[in-house]
């Protein structure tokens, strides 16, 4: 499941059984890490008592993503893990939202529950979830995927420190912490991208004879209402 782009961590209690997406669903991407883990673009590490883990990028040495000074809360119906982010952080994706494209960083909180909102009101919680968000920095970008299917909160909030930095909080009902880091690109946003894709797949292509028919629907629907205005 690791590749020189992705790393796999899913963390589990073994004395315990509980639901996890099935293969059935979401298959496990394939991958194997062929060379060292020093060629690999991201790196692993993690520190026993108590337990904390970290993922930074290979070439700069900078963190990605890391749990150090926040309790991870393992549960058996509620999981919470938190990850230190950069002043000002470009945090994109946690859909299907009604917020703004790049995600508000002063005590936002983006909840993971389908649902049909009339009228589309803003910072609403839509009908799917994507528990993937991508952190854009000068340095890179990276994504962070949390293979879990639970309702959940993920908070983001840049008022706990007094040097102006932010941070990440999932806030899970149940499941495991099943989580991929994608190690993006340094100069290329879309490879990120990219990457997500191998792990969930890739959309269906609209069939071109769908896209005619609707917009020939679209045509007849407003003609008659033309007609029957005159």
């Amino acid at each position: 499941l690791t590749t020189e782009d992705r790393i796999h961590v899913k963390i589990t209690d073994a004395n315990s059984s509980c639901y996890k997406v099935p293969q059935s669903v979401l298959p496990c991407p394939n991958g194997t890490l062929e060379s060292s883990t020093s060629s690999a673009a991201i790196q692993f590490n993690y520190t026993t008592s108590p337990f904390s883990f970290m993922i930074y990028r290979t070439s700069t040495n900078e963190t990605l993503f890391t749990t150090a000074s926040h309790p991870l809360i393992f549960e058996p119906q509620y999981l919470c893990v938190k990850t230190a982010l950069p002043r000002n952080a470009n945090i994109y994706g946690l859909g299907d939202h009604s917020d703004s494209f790049r995600l508000p960083t002063f005590n936002t909180t983006r909840t993971l529950w389908s649902r049909d909102a009339y009228g589309i009101p803003t910072g609403t919680n839509l009908y799917s979830n994507h528990p993937i968000y991508f952190d854009h920095r000068t340095t890179g970008t990276h994504g962070v995927f949390l293979l879990n299917s639970n309702g959940m909160d993920i908070k983001i909030n840049d008022t706990e420190s007094t040097d102006g930095n932010a941070t990440l909080e999932y806030n899970v009902l149940g499941g495991v912490l099943d989580f991929y880091f994608l190690a993006g690109s340094e100069d290329d946003p879309l490879e990120v991208s990219k990457q997500y894709a191998e792990i969930v797949g890739t959309p269906a292509e609209v069939p071109y004879w769908h896209q005619t028919q609707t917009q020939h629907l679209s045509f007849s629907s407003t003609f008659s209402r033309t007609w029957f205005l005159s």
